[in-house]
Order: C-alpha cells, then sequence, then structure tokens
C-alpha cells in the first residue's frame, strides 16, 4: 500500500522491443508470459480509476555514456525502449 500523495510506478518489459521478445523468449523464467504494451496498461490503470501521471520508455542504449543519456532522455516517448514505466497515484481503488 502506498501512502497518501505517493507514487506507484510500474515497470514492464516493452513488447515493440524485438530484443526484449527476444529475450523474453530464451528465459524460462517468462514462457508463457503475455507482455502488455504501454497503451494498454496506461488505458485499463485509467479505466480502472486510477490516475496515470507519467510514462516513459526506459533503456534503448546498452552503453551509458553522456550523449547517449541525453538521447534517450529526449525519446522517452518512442516506443524503442527495452522496457517502459507508468506512474500512478495511488488511490481508494488499489
Amino acid at each position: 500500500m502506498a501512502r497518501a500523495n505517493g507514487l506507484i510506478a510500474v515497470f514492464e518489459h516493452n513488447p515493440w522491443n524485438p530484443l526484449t521478445r527476444r529475450a523474453v523468449r530464451a528465459c524460462a523464467f517468462d514462457e508463457d508470459v503475455d507482455l502488455i504494451p504501454r497503451p494498454r496498461l496506461a488505458s485499463s490503470l485509467r479505466a480502472a480509476g486510477i490516475e496515470v501521471t507519467d510514462t516513459a520508455y526506459l533503456l534503448l542504449f546498452p552503453w551509458r555514456t553522456r550523449l547517449l543519456r541525453a538521447l534517450e532522455h529526449a525519446l522517452v516517448q518512442v516506443p524503442l525502449g527495452a522496457q517502459y514505466v507508468v506512474a500512478v497515484h495511488p488511490a481508494d481503488k488499489l
């Protein structure tokens, strides 16, 4: 349970990233999983009456240079990252 005025962040694999799909297929732990696209997760949360406060795609580049970090920050709404995050404010429904 989150505190009042807290924040809950849901991190998930991005099914639109081909390398992510490949890694999930190769992992026995992930057998038979259903990867949820970010728009579907955000829409489901909104339909349940939960306020989505932010979304972003993450981990576009495996290397961490200053230039690539800046580029990744500029591309958070482009669905290429290996993962995504959906941030929500807690509500009575959680």
